[in-house]
């Protein structure tokens, strides 16, 4: 139940934290969103930073349908496996955390994953609380991981952990956003 905020003194506790992140508690808890919610229909999960981590580790998780991260700095570490399902991964060409070599490497180990680099865009490009904040990318990048999940149909979203929403496809109405001004608000 970790949340942060983006003074220098929250971003240094935050690096803290995703130095040794206890992931078995994070898959339990995304384990636990996905049993909520399955019977409502196809679950897709959506990621942030380290949560991006989450859609990687979806071999571990069962009952997704998609998946679809942004801006993860150790999706690299899982690369060697097959996604079991659809997966679409979103990155900022000057991101410091996640060197182009490393989304190189993913591309040449995981041709079917889809990749998008946004050019110019930082880590936490999506995030209009962050200095590295890109409207024109964010945007797009919103645009597209709307559209990966409803090619899906009528899904529910598993967003940041613990965060469940139902989306129904074509529907763009405030229930069926993904939050685009406050990703992280609901971490």
């Amino acid at each position: 139940n970790f949340q942060t905020g983006y003074s220098p003194d929250e971003i240094a506790e935050a690096r803290k934290f995703i130095a040794n992140p206890d992931w078995a508690a994070m898959l339990k808890d995304t384990q636990a969103a996905i049993d909520v919610v399955k019977s409502v229909g196809p679950v897709g999960i959506v990621g942030f930073c380290l949560a991006a981590v989450s859609p990687r580790r979806g071999n571990e998780l069962s009952g997704l349908s998609a998946a679809v991260g942004y801006y993860g700095g150790a999706v690299v570490r899982f690369a060697d496996e097959k996604p079991k399902v659809p997966t679409q991964l979103h990155v900022g060409e000057k991101d410091q955390g996640i060197p182009l070599t490393d989304v190189d490497s993913i591309r040449t180990r995981r041709p079917e994953v889809e990749i998008h680099v946004y050019p110019g865009a930082q880590h936490g490009f999506h995030c209009d609380e962050r200095a590295s904040y890109d409207k024109a990318s964010a945007d797009l990048e919103f645009e597209r991981g709307r559209d990966a999940v409803h090619r899906l149909g009528p899904v529910v979203l598993v967003r940041h952990v613990v965060d469940v929403q139902v989306d129904e496809a074509g529907r763009d109405d405030e229930a069926s956003r993904i939050d685009r001004r406050r990703p992280t608000d609901r971490l």
